[in-house]
C-alpha cells in the first residue's frame, strides 16, 4: 500500500489541527482498500473557547453522512470531550439514549450528527485517531485462526479485540480493556471483523502507522500466496438472459416497493467469482465487515439460470432471519436483495438510483478480492449469525 503523504500538499493544512485532520482524512478516504463510500471515521482533539471565553476540550469527529474522501472542516462534529468521557463510564446505555446524548454534547447543534464511534474516539488519549475498514486486516480476521494470525503478525504492538457492534457496547468494551493501558506501547487497535485504529499526537504519525500496519498484513497475504486475482472467466449473454434479467428487476422492485435499477456485472472477475464451485456457500457467509450491510444487506441472492426462485428464496430467508432476532421492537426492512451471484454468468447489483448501484458494485468488487484472500488462508468466514 502506497503512503500518499506529501509534505508540500500538507503544508497549507498546517495552520490548525482541524485542517490537518481534513488532509489526512482525505488521504485515507482516497484509498478504496482502506475506506469505501462513507466507511471509516477520523477525529482530532483540540481546545475551543465557549461563549464565556472559557477553553473547552473538544472532539472533532467525522459526522454522519460525510465521506472521508471529500470531507471538509464542516463535516466534523464538535463534541465536548469531557461529556463523552463521562458517557463511557456509564454501565449501560441504549442506542437511542446514546444518539440523544451525543447530539446534546455538540457545541454546534446545527452540525452533523457525530459518528456512533465518537465515544470510542474520545477514549483514545492521543490527539489524532484514524479508523479504517482495511481489506487486508479484516480479510485475515475473517478466516479460521484469524486472531492468532494477527497476533503473530503484530505481536504486542497491536491490541486485538473481539467484534462488537459499533455503538455504546463497543465503546464500553474499549473503556474496560484500556483503563490501565500504556497507550505509548501500542501502534494500533484491531477490532476483529471490523477494522483498524491508529493514533498519535501527530497527524502524519497516525497516518503513517495506518499504512505501516496495513502493509504488514499485505506482506503476510503475499507470503501466503493470497494476493492474486480470483479465477477469471467470460460468458457470452443469450437473448433469454436479458428477458430474465428484466423480470428479476421487476420482482426486486416489487419487494423493495420502489423502482430499482439492475446492473449486470459481466467483467471477467465477477464472472469468475460466479463460476466457483462452492459459490453458494461463499456468497452467503457474510460481508467483509458488517459496516457494508448498510449498503448490501447481509448476503447475496443466488441465481440459477432463472433468477426468480433465487429472489423468492432470498426474501423468505431474510424475513425468517429477522423473525429469529426480533425482540419485538424492531421493524423489518424490505426483503429485496441488493446484489446477486448469477451462477456462471456474473453478478447483478440492484439500487434505487445510479449512485447506490455504483456503491454496491464497488463493495462487491472488494468483497470478491477479500474472499479470494480468505479462501487461500483456509476459508472465508463471516460472523456467527447471532452477531
Amino acid at each position: 500500500m502506497d503512503n500518499r503523504w506529501q509534505d508540500a500538499e500538507a503544508e497549507p493544512y498546517a495552520k490548525s489541527d482541524l485542517d490537518m485532520r481534513v488532509y489526512t482524512s482525505r488521504l485515507l478516504g482516497s484509498d478504496p482498500d482502506l475506506v469505501l463510500h462513507g466507511g471509516g471515521n477520523t477525529s482530532v482533539k483540540a481546545k475551543q473557547k465557549n461563549i464565556f471565553g472559557e477553553e473547552e476540550n473538544i472532539l472533532f469527529v467525522k459526522g454522519s453522512g460525510w465521506d472521508l474522501k471529500t470531507i471538509e472542516a464542516p463535516g466534523f462534529s464538535s463534541a465536548k470531550l469531557d461529556i463523552l468521557l463521562k458517557l463511557a463510564e456509564l454501565p449501560s446505555m441504549s442506542d437511542l439514549d446514546m444518539t440523544r446524548e451525543l447530539k446534546a454534547s455538540l457545541t454546534e447543534p446545527s452540525g452533523p450528527s457525530p459518528s456512533v464511534e465518537a465515544i470510542l474516539h474520545a477514549l483514545i488519549p492521543l490527539k489524532f485517531v484514524d479508523h479504517t475498514h482495511t481489506d487486508a486486516v479484516v480479510a485475515i480476521s475473517n478466516t479460521p485462526g484469524g486472531e492468532e494470525t494477527l497476533k503473530t503478525i503484530y505481536g504486542d504492538s497491536v491490541l486485538i479485540l473481539p467484534y462488537e457492534m459499533p455503538g455504546f457496547v463497543l465503546a464500553r468494551q474499549v473503556y474496560e480493556l484500556t483503563r490501565s493501558l500504556d497507550w505509548n506501547s501500542l501502534e494500533g487497535i484491531i477490532l476483529l471483523h471490523h477494522g483498524l485504529f491508529t493514533f498519535s499526537d501527530s497527524a502524519k504519525a497516525a497516518y503513517n502507522a495506518m499504512i505501516s500496519l496495513v502493509n504488514k498484513a499485505e506482506e503476510h497475504l503475499k507470503a501466503a500466496g493470497a494476493l492474486k486475482k480470483i479465477a477469471e472467466a467470460d460468458y457470452v449473454p443469450e437473448q433469454t438472459d436479458f428477458i430474465r434479467l428484466s423480470e428479476a428487476r421487476k420482482r426486486v422492485s416489487t419487494l423493495q416497493g420502489f423502482p430499482m435499477l439492475a446492473h449486470w456485472k459481466q467483467d471477467s472477475l465477477s464472472t469468475g467469482y460466479a463460476c466457483l464451485e462452492n459459490i453458494d456457500s461463499i456468497a452467503t457467509r457474510g460481508p467483509v465487515t458488517p459496516d457494508h450491510t448498510l449498503q448490501t444487506k447481509r448476503v447475496a441472492a443466488i441465481f440459477e439460470d432463472d433468477p426468480e426462485p433465487g429472489i423468492a428464496s432470498f426474501a423468505s430467508e431474510y424475513e425468517a432471519y429477522f423473525e429469529r432476532h426480533n425482540s419485538g421492537s424492531l421493524t423489518c426492512l424490505d426483503p429485496a436483495p441488493r446484489f446477486a451471484v448469477w451462477k456462471n454468468k456474473g453478478c447483478v447489483v440492484f439500487g434505487t438510483n445510479a449512485n447506490k448501484t455504483r456503491v454496491v458494485s464497488d463493495i462487491l468488487d472488494h468483497t470478491i478480492k477479500a474472499v479470494q484472500w480468505g479462501e487461500t488462508l483456509g476459508g472465508w468466514q463471516a460472523l456467527p449469525e447471532k452477531e
